[in-house]
């Protein structure tokens, strides 16, 4: 028991020691001040853009057909995405339900179901997966048939901070004849 307290004793010794240094308090006490406000300053600008984003979150309003917006919709071909699936430049978002997607999606794809497509709560489920989302990247965009639930998860990532010239809806949807035939259940 003895010579565990002064083992212990001599670690707390050379902690002590180790921690003065040379003469250097004043600097070592500088830097941990410095430290510490800059953690502190990156804390508080990540808080910032937290309570930022919790606000634009606040400002959006689900729910209604957002289909009939003023937005210039972006098309992309069937055999142009299915050429791309795989790719680290794009990205796939199939906004089917849940059943439709297991029986057959792109390979690769992020799934939403917007197929009740006028829901608050599934707008606010595709705005929530939009955020976890690249912006930077253009996203492919899979529906029944290239229309409806297509253009409101458009309309919704504009909200999430999406520009809209990088969000293309399939052509034709999951029905076109490439699309289809790309389908897999894994």
């Amino acid at each position: 028991m003895k010579k565990q307290w002064r083992v212990l004793f001599l670690a707390a010794a050379a902690a002590v020691v180790m921690s003065t240094g040379c003469g250097n308090s004043a600097s070592t006490q500088t830097t941990a001040a410095t430290t510490a406000a800059e953690t502190t300053a990156a804390e508080t600008t990540a808080a910032e853009a937290k309570a930022e984003e919790s606000e634009a979150a606040a400002e959006v309003t689900f729910g209604g057909n957002r289909t009939e917006e003023d937005i210039d919709w972006q098309y992309v071909d069937g055999k142009d995405a299915v050429a791309a699936v795989g790719s680290d430049d794009v990205q796939f978002l199939d906004v089917r339900d849940d059943d439709t997607y297991a029986q057959g999606h792109l390979k690769g794809s992020l799934q939403c179901g917007l197929k009740d497509f006028e829901s608050a709560d599934a707008q606010k489920a595709m705005y929530e997966l939009a955020q976890t989302m690249d912006s930077s990247k253009p996203v492919y965009i899979l529906c029944y048939s290239g229309n409806k639930c297509a253009k409101t998860a458009i309309a919704v990532m504009k909200d999430a901070g999406f520009d809209t010239n990088e969000l293309f809806i399939i052509k034709d949807g999951a029905k076109g004849k490439d699309v289809a035939a790309a389908l897999v259940t894994e």
